[in-house]
């Protein structure tokens, strides 16, 4: 084998090889591509459910807020109610034998 051919098949194979390396080096450029557009996406979603979860929290503070000062409402008539049945238990009619009539309901004690 000549000095020349030798060359020759040294450089043919230093071509084939820089082929290979160029078709993996676009392989790994659209990898890293995907990966990025992957990475956007994901970023966006955890913003989207963020935004969202912030949302629910506002909501739940709300419903907070109003389930307390329905609770503080319902703390008021219980107490009228016990005021009102307290005050009705201190009647006393003699011809019910001590008992008492809410028009409408019927015998009360």
């Amino acid at each position: 084998m000549s000095e020349f051919q030798e060359l020759a098949g040294r450089v043919a194979a230093l071509e084939e090889r820089l082929g290979q390396e160029a078709g993996l080096r676009a392989s790994q450029d659209r990898d890293l591509s995907s990966i990025e557009r992957t990475a956007r996406a994901q970023h966006h979603l955890l913003q989207a459910l963020a935004l969202t979860q912030s949302e629910h929290n506002d909501k739940i503070d709300r419903l907070d807020d109003r389930l307390a000062r329905v609770e503080a409402k319902i703390d008021g008539l219980t107490d009228g109610v016990a005021q009102i049945i307290e005050l009705l238990g201190r009647l006393d009619m003699p011809d019910s034998g001590g008992a008492f009539m809410i028009p409408g309901f019927g015998r009360s004690r």
